[in-house]
């Protein structure tokens, strides 16, 4: 048998709060046969471990029209999703009575919560701790840069006396001509 499709005609990655509902269409694309009028339609998941789910069954039933003589039905997928660990691609898989056919899967991240912002004393804290460490460090660079003018003052002056003893005669002594 040839011309089976499972498709899903939306979105390839959804995102949901755990608990919330999320769901997806799975289109299944199949030749008019009568070998092809009976199936079952089920979906499954692999979580991010690579852990397969148990299957579970669509209720879908074939469409009554036929186009290019062929069918086409659409089954809506809502899957249970408790919990973070709900994380994974979602296949559909159609099942006639010799072979099946597998969807590409349509990957659902699950988050147990929300954004939540930030407690306001906790951004308090760190705006205080950011500005007592700037005003510490500004005052120890000054600190510093004092320090080591002071110092390098001291290094490139003559040491000063009163009891600094002129060679010769001093420029204050000399008798005058």
């Amino acid at each position: 048998a040839g011309g089976q499709l499972v498709t899903h005609p939306g979105a390839p990655i959804l995102v949901s709060l755990a608990n919330k509902t999320v769901s997806f269409n799975c289109r299944i694309t199949y030749p008019d046969s009568p070998v092809l009028q009976n199936f079952t339609t089920w979906y499954f998941h692999v979580d991010l471990q690579g852990q397969r789910s148990p299957r579970e069954q669509i209720k879908c039933s074939p469409d009554l029209s036929s186009e290019n003589q062929g069918h086409t039905l659409q089954c809506r997928v809502t899957p249970d999703l408790p919990n973070a660990s709900a994380t994974g691609t979602y296949y559909c898989c159609v099942s006639w009575p010799d072979f099946h056919k597998i969807s590409e899967g349509v990957f659902i991240l699950v988050r147990d919560t929300g954004y939540r912002k930030p407690v306001r004393g906790s951004q308090q804290l760190l705006l205080s701790c950011f500005a007592g460490l700037l005003t510490v460090l500004s005052i120890l660079v000054t600190a510093l840069l004092l320090w080591k003018k002071v110092g390098y003052a001291h290094a490139t002056a003559p040491p000063l006396s009163p009891f600094t003893v002129c060679p010769g005669a001093c420029p204050a002594q000399r008798p005058s001509e």
